[in-house]
């Protein structure tokens, strides 16, 4: 019991933070969708490790949309950026 007391706390402390779940999610999926979309079109198939990256980098342009001002946001997204940064260019 005392578990899910202490996932409920953080569902709703990020919920405050970022916006609901539900929402975000969505808005996930689609940045996703656009972005193997972009891909695709332009005649190139998706990594997996692109794919993943595109994961990493909508979660947080999700949630920068819903809290610009929160500054963990930026500076995960800076680091995921540098981060396939160094990926690409080991390739």
């Amino acid at each position: 019991m005392q578990k899910i007391i202490e996932i409920e706390k953080i569902q709703a402390d990020r919920g405050s933070i970022y916006g609901e779940f539900e929402h975000q999610a969505e808005c996930v999926g689609r940045i996703m969708e656009a972005l193997e979309d972009c891909t695709t079109n332009n005649n190139k198939c998706v990594t997996y490790k692109q794919r993943g990256a595109f994961a990493y980098v909508a979660i947080k342009l999700a949630r920068y949309a819903v809290s610009p001002e929160y500054e963990d946001t930026l500076v995960d997204l800076e680091s995921y950026c540098n981060l396939i940064k160094k990926m690409e260019m080991e390739k």
